[in-house]
């Protein structure tokens, strides 16, 4: 009998982003708030953890400092299963380097990568970081087109205002934001962060 491999057919996501620049945050909002993804199961999850009794009640909100993403990640390796479906998935530099293989063998990938900049923790290990969330490592190591990444400075992502950064990513994935729920669940993590322009 011969195995038949799935052809994964559907586009890839991939957030990429420094400790405390929101990353994870995004990924909330392209999912709940784009019109990339079709699953209003994962849609009323995301929502539910911006409800204003869910941000004071778990690890000071959505910003906490442990990562989500290598769990994310790993989810790559069983595209397979779904092969049609359009996916998003965020991590740190590190996340996406322990699936480098399953990544490079996306065919329509695109990375969504928040550069580092005085917002994000100054001491750690500020010349590394800002190496580490350039387009030009992402091309390289993860096999991507340069047309299909877009570098978000942090300093835009961590404001009040992410008018300009949704309008990038919306021709990046060509697709459009729900721009009123998107504003209403940054305003929400702005205000647990004690964000200000």
């Amino acid at each position: 009998m011969v195995s038949c491999k799935t052809i994964i057919t559907m586009s890839s996501i991939l957030i990429s982003y420094p400790t405390g620049a929101g990353g994870e945050h995004l990924w909330n909002i392209i999912i709940a708030a784009g019109n990339f993804i079709k699953d209003p199961v994962g849609i009323q999850t995301v929502l539910a953890q911006y409800s204003p009794d869910h941000f004071h009640l778990v690890d000071n909100g959505i910003t906490s400092l442990r990562s989500a993403g290598l769990a994310n990640i790993k989810k790559i390796e069983h595209l397979e299963d779904q092969p049609d479906k359009n996916s998003v998935f965020h991590g740190r530099f590190g996340d996406m380097m322990s699936a480098q293989k399953a990544i490079c063998a996306l065919p329509e990938k695109k990375f969504i990568v928040i550069t580092p900049n005085d917002i994000t923790d100054p001491d750690y290990y500020q010349v590394e970081q800002r190496f580490l969330y350039q387009p030009i490592i992402y091309s390289s190591l993860f096999r991507a087109k340069p047309t299909h990444i877009l570098s978000i400075p942090a300093a835009d992502w961590c404001c009040v205002n992410i008018n300009r950064p949704l309008l990038q990513i919306s021709q990046l994935l060509n697709t459009s934001f729900d721009l009123d729920l998107a504003n209403r669940m940054h305003s929400l993590w702005v205000k647990n962060n004690n964000m200000r322009d």
